[in-house]
């Protein structure tokens, strides 16, 4: 039996790392599986070995929560990603603050660019999901509420 332990990055549903790990369960190669979500760690002990683990673990992560990805144990962290995720939700709020600047339909423009902007990884994932008949995703109802949101006026909840 081996035991490893591996990092998951951009999961941000509980609920989706229940559906993972049952599903990384399900492997016959896989003896016991536990992931811990608060410290973004999965820890798999394997009955025999699996081949191309990480890649399986991968395909399993990602089918569930799309942009979801496993890394082995000692890789560095996606710091790019980051950084150009918190780089378009900072053009968003400029886009929202300049929106309250402008008239009529250049501030409506500048509510829609920031809406895309701040929420763009959401709403691809909700179309993501809709596209595999997952209706009641937590993202395709947040893009529905700020779709809503815009439609009442309510700018800044939309955001």
């Amino acid at each position: 039996m081996t035991t490893k332990e591996y990092k998951i990055e951009n999961l941000d549903c509980a609920n989706c790392s229940l559906k993972i790990q049952e599903e990384i369960s399900k492997l016959p190669e896989v003896d016991f599986v536990h992931l811990d979500f608060v410290n973004k760690k999965i820890r798999v002990r394997y009955s025999s070995p699996l081949e191309s683990a990480l890649e399986r673990l991968n395909q399993i992560a990602s089918g569930i929560e799309p942009g979801v990805f496993v890394l082995d144990g000692q890789s560095q962290s996606h710091e790019k990603k980051d950084y150009l995720r918190w780089s378009f939700i900072g053009l968003g709020l400029i886009a929202l603050a300049v929106s309250y600047m402008l008239k009529d339909s250049a501030s409506l423009i500048a509510v829609w660019l920031a809406w895309f902007l701040i929420g763009h990884r959401v709403i691809l994932n909700a179309f993501k999901k809709l596209y595999r008949i997952r209706v009641f995703d937590e993202h395709f109802l947040m893009t529905i509420a700020s779709f809503g949101a815009i439609w009442l006026g309510e700018y800044t909840e939309a955001a």
